[in-house]
């Protein structure tokens, strides 16, 4: 089984006016709970609003829209309507998505509620290590995949975000081929898959 990490290949960007949570959302490095929890207590079910920035760096006006399926703000993927039911029809789960708005229009922040302890850190390989203690070092960027048992890789879902040995989440969203080629079949945009076999 073929899998990536989707990565966003637009034009835009996306900005949180409210830098107070930044603090925050950051304390406990990448946490979906964390992040989830934050989102919740500032801004209710509605969700955050974003304001689209353009490639070169400057605020587009309140009302801009984006046809991008995918937009990311810092760790988080944040979809589109499109892309959500998409990845439903692959194994996500709707808890999994948290709302919000981009600009004028309503998105959605992928937020799952369960990350899955599936990587075998003996046979991936990382592209980074973060160091957390005098004897110990984090592995950070994904750059082959090897799941703890090779046997369920059927059963994986079209999409998922794995955890390190700390329990904390990669940063990469891990999709599947199949999911892929459903984002390419469907035409939906703004999206590369780096390959992680």
């Amino acid at each position: 089984m073929e899998f990536f990490a989707l990565e966003p290949a637009g034009e835009l960007n996306v900005y949180l006016p409210q830098q107070e949570l930044y603090g925050e959302l950051n304390a406990k490095g990448i946490s979906v709970a964390t992040a989830r929890d934050v989102f919740e207590a500032a801004f209710g079910l509605d969700g955050p609003v974003f304001t689209l920035i353009s490639s070169k760096g400057s605020l587009l006006p309140e009302n801009a829209t984006s046809t991008d399926d995918l937009l990311v703000w810092n760790w988080i993927p944040i979809f589109s309507e499109r892309a959500r039911e998409l990845l439903l029809s692959l194994g996500a789960m709707p808890g999994d998505f948290a709302r919000c708005t981009v600009g004028a229009e309503p998105r959605h922040l992928h937020l799952p509620r369960a990350c899955l302890d599936v990587v075998d850190f003996e046979r991936s390989t990382f592209g980074h290590f973060l160091p957390v203690c005098v004897d110990e070092s984090l592995p950070f960027r994904i750059e082959a995949l090897a799941l703890k048992d090779m046997a369920s890789q059927e059963q994986m879902p079209g999409v998922f975000r794995p955890v390190n040995r700390l329990g904390q989440e990669f940063s990469e969203l891990v999709v599947t081929g199949s999911l892929r080629s459903k984002w390419t079949l469907e035409r939906l945009s703004s999206a590369r898959f780096r390959p992680l076999n």
